[in-house]
């Protein structure tokens, strides 16, 4: 099934307090650290509002979890259901796909087994052998 949206350009900013004193400072340094500042305030807005549920308005975009609620508790988490979530991916022929997670679902799976005696379902940067990205903003 196909569809039509219509696309329209979003602005973001950010504003940085810097005192005179600071401005004064001939170094190479504070201007280095003034842009790697408003860079990290940027990437930070982008990742709250891509990961976020907001429903989206004629100046903010619609968060990737717009209108989805957890299934599951974290203290509940099995293996089992980490295979529901592969299953489903595979019946929608989702191929090349990773994980978005937070910190919290990532260290719950940290200490969940796949079976008795075998590896954790969460091991170095994967879940269950698939790559994951684990944000705050999730």
């Amino acid at each position: 099934m196909f569809g039509e949206i219509t696309i329209t350009p979003k602005r973001l900013t950010a504003t940085l307090d810097v005192s005179k004193q600071f401005l004064l400072q001939d170094s190479n340094d504070a201007e280095a650290m003034l842009i790697n500042d408003l860079a990290a305030a940027i990437a930070e807005k982008l990742e709250m509002t891509i990961f976020g549920d907001g429903a989206g308005s004629a100046t903010q975009p619609k968060g990737l979890f717009n209108g989805v609620t957890a299934d599951a508790s974290i203290d509940a988490l099995a293996y089992a259901d980490v295979l529901d979530v592969e299953l489903a991916l595979e019946e929608k022929n989702a191929a090349d796909y990773m994980f978005i997670t937070s910190p919290q679902v990532k260290f719950a799976l940290k200490g969940v087994q796949k079976g008795n005696g075998l590896s954790m379902v969460c091991e170095g940067n994967e879940i269950d052998g698939i790559k994951y990205v684990s944000s705050n903003s999730v």
